[in-house]
């Protein structure tokens, strides 16, 4: 089996997973209905700003800012991601204290929970599901464009292959 075939095959095999796990995160996070999604209602111990990083490829640390909500009967950390890293509403809204309401998908992690689909005080919606959609349809775009391009990484050499075999039977043929 030549180098070539090896990589065409895996590149249709990882970027077939990589578009199959897209698939099934958009399914599993867009366009959720809130009324069966699990929710909280409680005191919030703590709230703010804080700098969180995260390995990507195992190389690559990338850091960015969440909001967080710890609050007096969950043992769970909530948080929330905005790409504009703008928090200054959130931080104005939500103090020790309050009883906030927030809807979100359970984790199983050690950290904070960052599927927080929406957070409200009082009635009033502090984060709307919409720009948590909106995050998570960012995130799902860019993936599956990272998938076709990893398909056609793979495909280029026979494409590259099969364009000079035509020039050079173009050429020879007259």
């Amino acid at each position: 089996m030549t180098k070539n075939l090896k990589n065409l095959i895996g590149a249709i095999i990882f970027s077939g997973l990589l578009f199959a796990m897209t698939i099934i995160f958009l399914l599993k996070h867009i366009n959720v209905d809130l009324s069966k999604t699990n929710q909280i209602k409680g005191g919030v111990i703590d709230a703010g700003v804080t700098s969180t990083a995260s390995k990507v490829g195992g190389k690559y640390r990338v850091e960015g800012k969440i909001f967080y909500i710890l609050l007096d009967n969950s043992t769970e950390g909530f948080a929330t991601y905005r790409p504009k890293q703008d928090y200054s509403r959130l931080s104005q809204a939500i103090k020790p204290g309050d009883i906030v309401t927030i809807h979100y998908l359970p984790s199983n992690s050690k950290g904070l929970n960052l599927d927080v689909y929406q957070i409200t005080k009082n009635g009033q919606i502090l984060q709307d599901y919409s720009s948590y959609n909106r995050n998570y349809k960012f995130v799902v775009i860019l993936t599956g464009i990272s998938s076709f391009g990893i398909l056609a990484a793979g495909i280029y050499p026979y494409f590259r292959k099969w364009r000079r075999k035509k020039a050079f039977l173009k050429k020879h043929s007259s």
